[in-house]
């Protein structure tokens, strides 16, 4: 579990190395993160950030775009409601 809570943060290093048969460990001491709050030897690796804003706003503009959906249609769903009352009413 502390694995999966560090990372995270260790994809965002500029010091993280791939190894194929353990995984992400840190290219300083070719283990798995062992800090618990945080890294002192941690470098932001700025082309992970810049793809990590990119992924951000691609989900807040998805996120955005459902939520301007869902209302056009909680809307569509008033208007019938609205008018299906309307009719009844008039008939009864």
């Amino acid at each position: 579990m502390e694995r999966e809570r560090l990372l995270p943060i260790c994809q965002q290093c500029l010091h993280r190395k791939m190894d194929f048969k353990i995984g992400l460990v840190c290219g300083l001491t070719n283990k798995f993160a062992d800090f618990h709050i945080s890294c002192h030897t941690f470098e932001q690796d700025p082309i992970a950030r810049e793809e990590r804003n990119k992924r951000t706003l691609s989900e807040k503009t998805f996120a955005e775009k459902h939520i301007r959906i869902s209302r056009k249609g909680q809307h569509t769903i008033n208007f019938v409601i609205f008018f299906l009352l309307k009719n009844f009413s008039a008939t009864v």
